[in-house]
């Protein structure tokens, strides 16, 4: 399931480093350019998105802050997290119908704040944005669709909010501490907003939940310990996040057929939960959603297994070697979490995702073999992974989460799968013992600290169709000396390649070689002021500029010596033609293993990629007739 990765708090750890992201239902926000510059324009400082500006802070003294609609004529969309926290001047604000997103934090403790004006596009109000303002009265427009956790919480006057119809997305405790709050509770223990129960803190003994509603909001119940059951309508779809987290005198639950989704610690340290029926209908259960119940544990000791309509829900029972039956297509979240007893997987070709921290921090697992067909490795997936030596990703993989192989300190080789376009942030970060890293064609960008303290790495493959390297990828791995770039390449960000050797102040690279493509290379993408550092590259191009620019060694090649982009026929992307080619085309053309780029497939230009070019392709490998 891609929509439950968390992409939307990347512009944060762009901004702020690593971090340990929340699980479970994807947060929507605005994307980020990787090394926008910041600038002060007046007032606010701001940087560039893909879609236009974001307000990153607010410096100025004004009560009444009106934020502009566009600068230098590109349209201000995002007001970030912190830009205007802590403010106790503003009293007002005015927000361009431009703006789409408010960040976290944004607004919070701005103590006097009282009014909101304009935000006639706003889509997205992230957690805590307007926690502990004087807002008294809020008008939500109706292009919103998302309140983040605690948005709104602890803002004691804010009495009148007029929601739009279309808006079933409120977080957590979004209005938690409000007198709209309180009132609500007042005229009824459930509190529900267009078909969202978001409140049930103050109901008692066996509740029903109305007809009509379609979803459970996010801690709706938490930590009420007077609930003793609870009965779903049938028009229930989505039962949210830690929902009724720590009810622990709910015995039975009966889960109508017309629900879909369980979120993540929906049930978790429900204590009393004993006896739970699910219908075929729920195709997604989140992490631990029924961790600490005896329900749970009693399946555990039925089979150390579980699995539920195909998806395994845990295995933390789990010891040595593990097989996961034919038919399941998910991992959950947490199934395996710090099971550090198991030391082998089979997964079945059935499978199509493992979710967030499924493997996470099991010790003792030495090899993962993921089979063709999943396209879904989730966040921290196999993070923390120290004895894992083998992991064999498939053409199918189109989507990995952030830090998904980190700290696998055992794994001596990686080959990144051209189907995977974007390597994610801090992907296989300290993996200290990874020596080999193979980069296919299809791959066009590697994130920040995607391979940062990979101390072992001596043999870097990096295809053409990588155009960007992002800012500290390669930061301290500490045995690169030389490194040859494919030409294709455009980008290579800050700090991409400070590789900083066992001798203080001391770089392990002190040659590079640039293709004609590369356009942009900061000053601290290198050590540049390392002794012996030289630039290769062709004449009067942009690596013979930079070499001036930062004053070091230039030395002038062949066209020959950089590997030119993927051909016709190079199915791999490894720059050579030869039987691997021809099988990777033949397993595409029988549908056996479909290939993610069929640029260099279609091998005789007829406008199809089919057994013709299977046969005209290996007839070429045999040298009976060339294709070029």
């Amino acid at each position: 399931m891609t929509k439950r990765f968390i992409t939307g708090l990347i512009a944060f750890v762009l901004l702020f480093g690593s971090t340990t992201l929340p699980q479970g239902k994807a947060i929507i926000a605005p994307s980020v350019t990787a090394n926008a510059a910041v600038t002060d324009d007046g007032d606010f400082q701001y940087g560039s998105t893909g879609s236009g500006i974001e307000i990153q802070k607010y410096y100025g003294n004004d009560t009444n802050v009106v934020i502009p609609s566009e600068i230098n004529g590109k349209p201000v969309v995002s007001i970030q997290r912190y830009a205007f926290s802590d403010n106790s001047k503003i009293t007002s604000v005015t927000i361009p119908d431009t703006v789409t997103t408010i960040g976290w934090q944004a607004f919070e403790n701005c103590s006097n704040l009282t009014s909101i004006n304009g935000a006639g596009g706003l889509q997205v109000i992230d957690s805590y944005a307007f926690q502990k303002t004087a807002l008294k009265k809020l008008n939500l427009p109706n292009s919103i669709i998302q309140i983040g956790q605690q948005a709104f919480a602890d803002c004691e006057n804010l009495e009148t909010i007029n929601f739009p119809s279309g808006l079933t997305d409120i977080r957590g405790k979004a209005f938690e501490n409000t007198k709209w709050i309180r009132n609500k509770r007042k005229q009824n223990s459930l509190v529900t907003v267009n078909g969202i129960v978001i409140d049930g803190t103050t109901c008692s003994g066996n509740i029903t939940i109305p007809k009509g509603v379609i979803g459970i909001g996010d801690n709706a119940f938490t930590l009420n310990k007077n609930i003793t059951g609870v009965s779903f309508p049938t028009s229930l779809k989505t039962i949210g996040s830690f929902s009724f987290g720590c009810c622990e005198y709910i015995k039975t639950l009966n889960i109508p057929s017309s629900v879909t989704t369980i979120e993540y610690d929906a049930f978790k340290s429900c204590f009393g939960l004993e006896n739970v029926t699910i219908p075929k209908s729920v195709k997604y259960i989140g992490g631990e959603a029924f961790y600490g119940t005896k329900w749970l544990e009693n399946q555990k000791a039925k089979d150390p297994v579980v699995v539920v309509n195909n998806m395994v829900i845990d295995g933390r029972n789990c010891s040595g070697r593990v097989v996961v039956p034919k038919g399941v297509t998910m991992i959950c979240q947490k199934a395996f979490y710090a099971n550090d007893r198991i030391t082998d997987i089979s997964l079945p070709n059935s499978l199509r995702e493992i979710g967030s921290e499924a493997f996470y921090f099991c010790t003792a697992l030495r090899e993962v073999i993921i089979p063709n067909g999943v396209t879904t490795i989730g966040q921290g997936a196999f993070n923390s992974n120290q004895s894992l030596k083998y992991v064999g990703l498939p053409d199918s993989v189109t989507e990995m989460g952030m830090q998904a192989f980190t700290g696998c300190k055992a794994l001596p080789e990686v080959t990144i799968p051209g189907s995977l376009e974007e390597i994610p942030i801090e992907a296989f970060r300290n993996c200290e013992s990874l020596k080999v890293l193979n980069i296919e064609n299809g791959v066009k960008s590697i994130s920040h600290y995607a391979f940062e303290g990979c101390t072992a790495l001596e043999e870097l493959n990096i295809a053409g169709s990588v155009k960007v390297i992002g800012g500290a990828t390669f930061t301290n791995c500490t045995s690169l000396q030389e490194i040859t770039f494919s030409e294709g390449l455009e980008t290579i960000s800050p700090s991409a390649f400070l590789c900083t050797g066992n001798k203080a102040g001391e770089d392990s690279i002190r040659t590079i070689t640039l293709p004609e493509s590369v356009k942009a290379v900061t000053t601290t993408s290198f050590n540049f002021s390392v002794e012996g550092f030289k630039i290769r590259g062709y004449e009067g191009t942009f690596a013979q500029k930079l070499a001036k620019k930062m004053k070091v060694e230039f030395e002038v090649i062949e066209r020959s010596e950089i590997p030119a982009p993927p051909k016709k026929g190079d199915i791999s992307g490894d720059g050579k033609i030869n039987s691997t080619d021809v099988t990777k085309l033949a397993a595409h053309v029988k549908g056996k293993k479909l290939l993610k780029d069929t640029s260099n497939a279609d091998v005789n230009e007829d406008g199809k990629v089919n057994i013709s070019d299977v046969t005209k392709l290996a007839a070429h490998v045999k040298g009976k007739k060339l294709l070029f």
